[in-house]
């Protein structure tokens, strides 16, 4: 199988049109009634940009396609709607772009940069960044000790 530089430095694999179908047909078959769920999204066009982003590994493109479609339909983002976000435009977190996507549909913007903190006292502020920076110290691996956000609290 020849093998191709892409734009993005790595070396990829260069498929022939029928084993990129066959690639295709495999993760179709891999992911199974997931497919059914959001057909749009696992069309021809869609699994070929996962397998493509996986170096034509059908499984691994097929786990990141299923993780993808689970989480599509568990949180529905296609249903966000204006109304459901505005709060969070008080602060500059988030913002309704100036174009639509390809179906029309408004685009929001995130930055989460920005907390949207403007409802919380200062004393409720302070306890939340300490509570993000435990849980982030806690997820990088350090350990630390039962009471070390109260001490963070404290000081």
């Amino acid at each position: 199988m020849p093998l191709r530089k892409s734009r993005s430095s790595a070396v990829e694999k260069a498929l022939s049109p029928e084993e990129q179908q066959a690639k295709i047909n495999e993760v179709r078959r891999m992911i199974g009634p997931l497919s059914e769920a959001l057909p749009d999204f696992c069309s021809y066009a869609s699994i070929s940009r996962y397998l493509r982003s996986r170096n034509w590994n059908a499984e691994k493109a097929s786990k990141m396609l299923k993780e993808t479609v689970k989480w599509r339909l568990k949180y529905k983002p296609e249903a966000i709607r204006w109304e459901d976000v505005a709060h969070e435009a008080a602060t500059g977190k988030i913002y309704r772009a100036d174009y639509f996507d390809k179906y029309g549909r408004s685009v929001l913007v995130m930055m989460p940069g920005f907390q949207n903190e403007g409802k919380l006292s200062s004393t409720e502020s302070t306890v939340r960044k300490a509570e993000d920076v435990v849980s982030s110290m806690l997820a990088k691996g350090f350990v630390l000790s039962k009471d070390a956000l109260k001490r963070a609290i404290l000081r």
